[in-house]
C-alpha cells in the first residue's frame, strides 16, 4: 500500500474535503505536513462543530490559529454548551466571517454585541436570547440580513424589538422552546421562517412538512395521507388511544409510509392489553431517532415489549412519562444501558411508590454504559433524597471525564421550576444546558404541577 503522504498535496486536499470539520483537527495530531494541509484556506472556509461531543477546548483554540482565523467564512458553533465562554470568544477576531451560529453557548449578550461591531462582513448570525434582554443592545446593526434566535419569551415583543436592532433583516427565524421544537433544534432543522413579518419559502434542505405536525389519533392516518409522506420529518399525536388492532394496524401502516421520519412524539397513548407495539413501530421507521412517549393507565406488557425494541434501535433521543414502567426497570433500564445510540434520556414514573427498594445502580448503569449521552433525568416519587443526591453525586464525577454530560434526578414532588431553583439540586442543575431544561418545563408540565 502506497505511503498516503506520498501523494500530492492537491489530492490530499481533494480527500481531507471529504472529512468533517472535527476530523481535520485529529488529523493536526499526525504530523507537520498534514496539519498544515488540514488548515488550507480551501477547508476552513467552512466549519461546522455543532453539538460535536469529541471537541475540546484545547483542540479547538489549537487548530484556529491566525492562518485559519483568517480564512473562516461561515462557523457553527452551536449547542457547545460545555465550552467556557472564553474559550468562544476568538470568533470576533474572525475577520472574514459572513455566517456564524452560536446558538445554546455560553457566549452572553456583551459578547454578540462585541461580535456584531468588529465583524464588518457579517450578514447572518444565530444566537440564543432571553426576551427581555432585546432591550439592552446598545447599538443598531443595519448590516445583518440573515438572523436566527433561541429564545424565551413572546414572540410578538421580540419581532418587535428585533426589528428596531436589525433594520436590515431580510429573513427571521426562530426557536421557541417546547420540546417538538427544540427536536428540530437538536438536529440542527429550522422550524419556523419568517421574512418581513410573513412565513418565507423553506431552505433547499428543509422539509416542506414542517408547516404542521400536530394530529389526535382519529385524524392521523386520514391527514398523513394528504401529504406527501416522504417529506415528512417529524409527527406529534395526542391523546393516541387504539381502540381496536385494526386501528393501530392503520397507523403503523400509515407511519411506515413516512420513509424520512426521525422525529415521533406520542402523547396520552393507551395501548390495548395483550398487543406489541413498539418493536412493529420501530422496525417500520428506521430511521427514527427521537422518541417522546407519555402514556396513560397501566400497561402491563408494554414496557418490556419496548425495551425489546429500544435493544435493536438506532434512537437517540428517548423520552418516557408513564405509571409503572420501574417496577420492569430490570427490563426497561438494561435496555437503555445498552442502547449505543442514545444521547438524551428522560424517565418519569408516576406511581407513588413500590413495595421494593429502589435500585440505584441500575440508573448509574445508563449514565455509566452510554459514553456519548449528553443528558439524563429520572423524576420519581419512589426514590428517597438520600437516593437521589447519590445519583447526582455520580453524575457530577461522570461529568468531570464527559463536560459535555449533565444529569438530574428528583424526588417528584414538586413544580418543575421549583425543583430547578432548590437549593439541594442547585449545582446539578446548573450544569444542564438550557435545551434539556426545557424538555421539562415545557413538554412534561402535567406531573409536575403543584
Amino acid at each position: 500500500m502506497p505511503d498516503l503522504l506520498g501523494l500530492s498535496d492537491e489530492v490530499l486536499l481533494h480527500i481531507l474535503s471529504y472529512l468533517p470539520s472535527i476530523d481535520l483537527i485529529q488529523c493536526c495530531q499526525v504530523c507537520r505536513s498534514l496539519a498544515a494541509l488540514a488548515r488550507d484556506k480551501t477547508l476552513t472556509r467552512s466549519l461546522d462543530f455543532y453539538l460535536e461531543t469529541r471537541l475540546t477546548p484545547s483542540d479547538l483554540k489549537t487548530y484556529v490559529n491566525r492562518t485559519v482565523r483568517d480564512s473562516i467564512q461561515k462557523l457553527n458553533l452551536s449547542s457547545l454548551y460545555w465550552f467556557p465562554a472564553q474559550d468562544l470568544r476568538f470568533v470576533s477576531s474572525c475577520k472574514q466571517l459572513t455566517y456564524l451560529n452560536i446558538m445554546d453557548t455560553k457566549l452572553k449578550l456583551q459578547d454578540i454585541e462585541k461580535i456584531l461591531q468588529t465583524l464588518q462582513y457579517l450578514d447572518s448570525i444565530a444566537f440564543s436570547l432571553e426576551t427581555s434582554e432585546v432591550e439592552s443592545f446598545k447599538k443598531v446593526y443595519p448590516q445583518i440580513k440573515n438572523l436566527a434566535i433561541y429564545f424565551r419569551g413572546n414572540r410578538s415583543t421580540l419581532e418587535r424589538s428585533l426589528t428596531k436592532v436589525f433594520p436590515g433583516l431580510e429573513v427571521f427565524r426562530f426557536f421557541t422552546l417546547a420540546l417538538f421544537y427544540l427536536a428540530y433544534s437538536l438536529t440542527g432543522r429550522w422550524r419556523l421562517t419568517y421574512s418581513n413579518g410573513k412565513r418565507s419559502p423553506p431552505e433547499a434542505d428543509e422539509p416542506e412538512s414542517h408547516q404542521s405536525f400536530a394530529f389526535v389519533e382519529e385524524r392521523c392516518c386520514k391527514a398523513l395521507n394528504s401529504r406527501n409522506k416522504s417529506r415528512i420529518y417529524g409527527i406529534r399525536m395526542t391523546e393516541v388511544e387504539f381502540k381496536s388492532k385494526a386501528s393501530m394496524d392503520e397507523m403503523l401502516q400509515s407511519v411506515g409510509e413516512c420513509t424520512n421520519l426521525q422525529i415521533l412524539i406520542l402523547r396520552g397513548l393507551i395501548i390495548p392489553r395483550g398487543v406489541t407495539f413498539f418493536d412493529r413501530l420501530l422496525k417500520s421507521c428506521p430511521k427514527l431517532t427521537s422518541l417522546f412517549i407519555s402514556m396513560d393507565g397501566r400497561p402491563q406488557n408494554s414496557f418490556s415489549n419496548l425495551a425489546a425494541a429500544l435493544k435493536q434501535s438506532s434512537i437517540q433521543r428517548f423520552a418516557l412519562t408513564a405509571r409503572g414502567w420501574l417496577e420492569n426497570d430490570r427490563v426497561l433500564i438494561d435496555s437503555l444501558a445498552s442502547c449505543d445510540s442514545l444521547r438524551m434520556c428522560s424517565l418519569v414514573e408516576l406511581s407513588q411508590a413500590f413495595e421494593r427498594k429502589f435500585d440505584v445502580q441500575r440508573i448509574k448503569k445508563i449514565v455509566d454504559n452510554n459514553p456519548q449521552l449528553q443528558f439524563f433525568f429520572l423524576g420519581t416519587k419512589s426514590v428517597t433524597n438520600a437516593d437521589a443526591k447519590q445519583i447526582n453525586r455520580h453524575m457530577t464525577e461522570v461529568r468531570k471525564k464527559r463536560p459535555f454530560f449533565s444529569g438530574l434526578v428528583i424526588q417528584l414532588k414538586k413544580s418543575a421550576a421549583a425543583i430547578l431553583k432548590d437549593p439541594d439540586y442547585a449545582q446539578q442543575a446548573g450544569q444542564i444546558p438550557d435545551c434539556c431544561k426545557h424538555l421539562l418545563l415545557e413538554e412534561f408540565p402535567p406531573f409536575l404541577e403543584d
